[in-house]
């Protein structure tokens, strides 16, 4: 089975690669394809672990790994190193009642949750205050 994985770097002030975000690509162009996020991570996840190896994907550096509603809610992520993974909730998660509890099940396990390209509304407030980091969308705020 073929699969791609694109690996974006995360840098901080001082311009050093700290993190890679790791997100699924369909083929060599850099994009994501016209499949389902649950799917793409479930791919990214397998590949990234059972067939190239986490360490030598990341380069020992913690991994920031998008993950949608549905595998939030089946607390997916808890399968990871809390370690070395950053959880991130996709933009379109809503702040459901499983959603809320799954977050503090990572929390309480000692899991970094992060809000991918957020934007602030009343709804929010509950993951506002479990985030660790809070990616902004500047164009959509």
């Amino acid at each position: 089975m073929e699969a791609f994985i694109a690996r974006q770097p995360i840098f901080n002030r001082k311009q050093s690669v700290v993190a890679y975000e790791l997100l699924f690509r369909g083929g060599f162009h850099n994009f994501m394809p016209d499949i389902d996020g649950s799917a793409a991570t479930a791919k990214l996840l397998s590949t990234a672990f059972f067939n190239m190896g986490l360490e030598q994907l990341s380069a020992h550096k913690p991994v920031w790994i998008n993950f949608t509603q549905e595998l939030i809610e089946k607390e997916v992520p808890m399968l990871l190193p809390r370690e070395s993974t950053v959880i991130e909730l996709l933009e379109d998660v809503e702040p459901t009642a499983a959603v809320l509890n799954a977050c503090r099940k990572f929390k309480d396990a000692g899991y970094t949750l992060a809000l991918d390209d957020f934007v602030a509304n009343d709804l929010t407030q509950p993951l506002i205050e479990m985030a660790d980091i809070i990616k902004i969308d500047f164009m959509e705020t």
